[in-house]
């Protein structure tokens, strides 16, 4: 299932994108993102060429549904993999579920993540694809997935339309 979120935010677009880069941004994520317990970065790397690989480690505030028999709350957990281009304001991300090895094949979250420059404004565009391979109750699982995202995507611009407004004011 292909799905696209954009939401304008009332920032520059570079404050915008430092936020986003910021991993003291994460510590407020749970104010903002109500289904994650914490966020933390596991990972930064240069890759050269004016690209960086991020990797941020989101912890579920919820517990799997009781029919989920052999799934614990780590597995509701995920890692957010983000290869940005500096330059571009745009990354590539890859959602990997921190379920058992054999069980990611059953499901594939990834897209394109960009802040783009409107008049003094920014928006935050997110386009992406989700796919969730299990017979009967793929499609009703993706669309659920889906709206789930987007209220987080949501939740994630507001939290970047903070910080940035706080790099603006002076606030650390």
């Amino acid at each position: 299932m292909r799905w696209k979120t954009e939401n304008l935010i009332d920032a520059h677009p570079d404050a915008l994108f430092e936020a986003a880069l910021d991993e003291s941004t994460l510590r407020l994520v749970p104010q903002y993102m109500p289904l994650v317990a914490s966020a933390t970065r596991v990972e930064r790397t240069d890759l050269g060429g004016g690209r960086v690989l991020v990797v941020d480690r989101y912890e579920p505030a919820f517990d799997p549904p009781p029919f989920a028999r052999g799934v614990t709350r780590d597995m509701l957990g995920w890692d957010l993999r983000l290869t940005w281009s500096l330059a571009d304001r745009a990354a590539d991300f890859v959602i990997d579920p921190h379920v058992r090895p054999e069980w990611k094949r059953y499901a594939d979250v990834r897209g394109s993540y960009r802040i783009e420059a409107r008049g003094e404004r920014a928006a935050r565009v997110l386009e992406g694809s989700l796919e969730i391979r299990v017979t009967l109750v793929g499609l009703v699982a993706e669309r659920f997935a889906v709206s789930q995202l987007r209220q987080q995507f949501d939740g994630e611009a507001r939290l970047l339309e903070a910080c940035a407004r706080g790099r603006r004011q002076g606030a650390p």
